[in-house]
């Protein structure tokens, strides 16, 4: 016979183990990442490189996989939904660009993940639909992921499956138009043309 509770018991503990093993992966590149930065370029160059490259898969990436290292410890240590604190991860990483760019535009000359970055923020036209696509795939990706984890936490919550299929297809048309947008501008930048 089925045992639904004890369905419900390993489905809850198999998705905290996911959001876990995100959150790890995501903190454990970003120290990888700074310590790299550093041993190349120096500590305070490899902080902000650090940042920068932070801020890239915040503001130019359809899932929320930069803010995950504030937006999950936010959601589990005080309640702070996901999709709230995300509003605060964007404003940090544009004002951190803003700065960077007004007053630190040879950090952008670093590495070249980061010359496209500088690429896409001071070209609007067509790349600031790469940031406005990367928007909606992360803030809808997050209000699911609070769906889901208020789901795991036995509150009440019917809209997440019927949201699953619409989040699907807004993540694969993002992540196509990404692709799409961010290949032409690597043949731009890497000076290839098109007939």
């Amino acid at each position: 016979m089925l045992n639904i509770r004890h369905l419900e018991e390993h489905f809850s503990h198999e998705i905290r183990k996911v959001f876990k093993n995100k959150f790890l992966t995501v903190v454990l590149i970003l120290v990888a990442y700074f310590a790299f930065a550093s041993w190349h370029f120096g500590l305070k160059d490899g902080f902000v490189i650090m940042l920068l490259t932070w801020s890239f898969f915040v503001l130019a990436t359809p899932i929320p996989d930069g803010g995950i290292v504030l937006d999950l410890p936010l959601r589990y240590f005080l309640g702070f939904k996901m999709i709230h604190s995300e509003i605060f991860v964007w404003a940090f990483a544009i004002l951190l660009n803003i700065t960077n760019l007004l007053f630190n535009p040879e950090a952008y000359e670093k590495t070249f993940l980061l010359t496209i970055f500088k690429d896409i923020l001071i070209t609007p036209i067509p790349y600031y639909l790469i940031i406005v696509l990367s928007g909606v795939g992360t803030f809808f990706t997050l209000y699911i992921g609070d769906e889901v984890y208020d789901l795991l936490n036995f509150k009440s919550s019917v809209r997440h499956n019927s949201h699953k299929r619409k989040r699907d297809i807004i993540i694969l048309i993002s992540t196509i138009v990404f692709v799409l947008i961010l290949y032409e501008l690597l043949l731009t930048h890497l000076g290839v043309k098109f007939i």
